[in-house]
């Protein structure tokens, strides 16, 4: 928030609304790249907490996805209601619905990624990101929840196309396995 804020002049409470919804998401992954080590953290902690802060708060959990732990509903509903608040106080949801330019912003992401890596305050985050991962968050905030749910759901597919992949190769290694231990244990039988 601060190099983005400085950079494109924008006051820093309203920077670190538009960031906060994606670093939540940023934070809550169970396997994180590398752990931050300010906090101490002896093992992702971040999505139990933000799943803490929306039961406390009550609120309504969003409708059941396949896959989807209880945790991370709550997180998502967490994430729903900062929304929910930037509507009802007229707060931009994103840095483009902020009027930020969106080539002067394409011309900085290296930059601004890498600057962010180097803040002070990077190293108390409790998933410590590689600059790579600087460069996403600035997307996902710059043009917002649209962009990041796109994202998502090419991952997603990604993924489910690669563990279909695995699943056919784990079939395959099976079978072959299996034959291979028929026909050793068949040259043991004789």
């Amino acid at each position: 928030a601060h190099k983005f804020g400085a950079a494109f002049h924008l006051p820093h409470g309203m920077t670190c609304g538009i960031f906060l919804p994606h670093v939540i998401r940023y934070n809550s992954s169970l396997t994180p790249t590398r752990m931050g080590i300010y906090p101490g953290y002896d093992y992702p902690k971040a999505l139990k907490r933000y799943a803490r802060i929306a039961e406390y708060l009550n609120l309504p959990l969003p409708a059941e996805q396949e896959g989807a732990t209880m945790e991370e509903r709550r997180k998502e509903a967490f994430i729903t209601k900062l929304y929910d608040m930037y509507t009802a106080m007229n707060v931009p949801k994103s840095f483009k619905e902020a009027g930020c330019d969106e080539d002067k912003f394409l011309s900085l992401i290296d930059e601004l990624a890498l600057k962010a890596f180097d803040d002070q305050c990077t190293p108390a985050n409790p998933r410590f990101p590689l600059v790579e991962e600087l460069k996403e968050i600035l997307k996902q905030a710059f043009y917002g929840a649209e962009y990041w749910n796109e994202e998502v759901q090419r991952e997603n597919k990604l993924a489910l196309s690669s563990s279909e992949e695995v699943m056919t190769a784990d079939t395959e290694s099976q079978t072959t396995m299996e034959t291979s231990e028929s026909f050793v244990m068949g040259d043991l039988s004789d």
